[in-house]
């Protein structure tokens, strides 16, 4: 649960002190969010509120909010396939690996 009157937005770093992390972080939760409105921007083309949906799924109108705003942290993988289908759609997941370039003599490793 969130304290009252506190955000939950980090605390803004000075230049130069983002990390590669943090960039690779910030991607991360903007890929989940434009994902996240996609779904809505589909719902929204079937003609579909979120309270109709929401009765197709037997879930609460707040959990469908949560899913197309990206504010879930972690969305079941069934809950998920049970909104694209209630949306007339088939779920596909797609799994990217990037590997570190091999250099002779060093062991590979798969990056995080």
């Amino acid at each position: 649960m969130r304290n009252p009157g506190r955000t939950s937005r980090p605390t803004p770093r000075p230049p130069g002190t983002i990390t590669e992390e943090h960039r690779r972080n910030a991607a991360a939760r903007t890929e989940e969010y434009v994902h996240a409105y996609r779904l809505a921007e589909i719902r929204r083309t079937r003609r579909l509120t979120q309270v109709q949906l929401a009765e197709t799924m037997h879930v609460t109108q707040p959990r469908i909010s949560g899913i197309e705003h990206g504010t879930l942290d972690a969305v079941q993988l069934s809950t998920l396939r049970n909104y694209v289908h209630a949306l007339g759609a088939h779920l596909t997941i797609t799994a990217r690996v990037r590997l570190r370039t091999h250099h002779p003599g060093h062991q590979l490793r798969p990056s995080r």
